[in-house]
């Protein structure tokens, strides 16, 4: 059969909450992580931001992942 993954999708202002900053702050920090492949995983779609949430979860939480 086929297989489907669920991907749990964190926004722009999912990081805002969580990180209580203003909007152009974390659309800043988005596009030089982007820009940098680092410290998570973010996905630009057009001029949209889309990032894993178990990627900034791990970031935000200082757990190491595996490459």
């Amino acid at each position: 059969g086929i297989r489907h993954r669920v991907f749990v999708i964190s926004e722009p202002e999912d990081i805002q909450t969580m990180l209580g900053v203003k909007r152009s702050a974390v659309y800043n920090f988005l596009a030089q992580v982007y820009r940098d492949h680092g410290p998570f995983l973010v996905h630009k779609i057009g001029t949209m931001y889309r990032i894993p949430k178990e990627s900034i979860d791990n970031w935000f939480y200082g757990k190491k992942t595996e490459k």
